[in-house]
């Protein structure tokens, strides 16, 4: 993969720093982590609630892809940034089998103790910045939602990359990704955090536990189609909350 500039640069010590708050994340407060909300802190999400919010994701993902009237073979779907398996085990429903991949060991122990039962799901943790673990033409269906949004570009990106890579000829990519911050506070706040050294934010008491990025989809449309993606359809969502304009992908593979 190419970079054309200094923020495309890919630095191991990023991937770390994710791995080390996810992991935290997974060890504190998981439920929470995924579907961040101020009055479900503390462990206040029940796991019954959280995992039904994914058996309806699933449900009006496939009813979304019947309605652009696209399909796939129904062999095998990632989920990444899976987590605790909420997308995981709703895929196998649609999918014979559903690989859910993340950067979390602490995640990974979880999803894997919730979903037990499910013989249809495996989970794997994922700490490098590529998908080499899988390999070429492999999956259907590759889904990703609210995970490509807490990385900077150059990891989401190469991710994208990879993406096409392990996708087979014809299937399907949906993923979401914010374009910016709409705010003008919100993008000065943006714009210190990602300018300014670590030691400077900490004189601020700020903390990096869950970073925002977003990518503009005028940059992700030629990224995608240099890689024998076409871009099917492209829909403004919330899933990045109020303070940003969010968008969700869908790709389909070609020769």
């Amino acid at each position: 993969m190419s970079h054309d500039s200094k923020s495309d640069i890919l630095l191991p010590s990023e991937m770390d720093r994710y791995q080390e708050t996810w992991d935290e994340l997974g060890r504190t407060d998981p439920f929470w982590a995924v579907l961040s909300s101020s009055t479900k802190t503390d462990n206040r999400l029940q796991p019954e609630d959280f995992f039904a919010t994914g058996v309806t994701e699933i449900e009006s993902l496939m009813e979304y892809l019947d309605s652009l009237g696209v399909s796939t073979e129904r062999q095998k779907a990632l989920d990444f940034g899976c987590g605790l398996g909420r997308l995981t085990s709703p895929l196998t429903k649609f999918f014979a089998t559903c690989t859910g991949v993340d950067i979390s060991g602490s995640f990974i122990e979880l999803a894997k103790k919730y979903h037990a039962k499910n013989t249809k799901c495996t989970f794997l943790v994922n700490r490098s910045k590529d998908l080499a673990i899988f390999n070429d033409n492999e999956f259907d269906l590759i889904y990703s939602n609210i995970v490509l949004q807490h990385m900077r570009p150059a990891f989401s990106l190469n991710y994208i990359h990879e993406f096409l890579r392990i996708l087979k000829t014809k299937g399907i990519l949906v993923f979401q990704v914010p374009r910016h911050r709409i705010s003008l506070v919100g993008r000065f706040k943006q714009a210190f955090k990602e300018f300014c050294p670590d030691w400077i934010i900490s004189q601020f008491g700020e903390k990096r536990i869950m970073e925002m990025h977003g990518i503009r989809e005028k940059k992700l449309t030629k990224f995608v189609q240099k890689r024998h993606g076409r871009i099917i359809d492209i829909v403004e969502d919330q899933a990045a909350g109020y303070d940003w304009k969010s968008y969700r992908y869908c790709i389909r593979k070609h020769e």
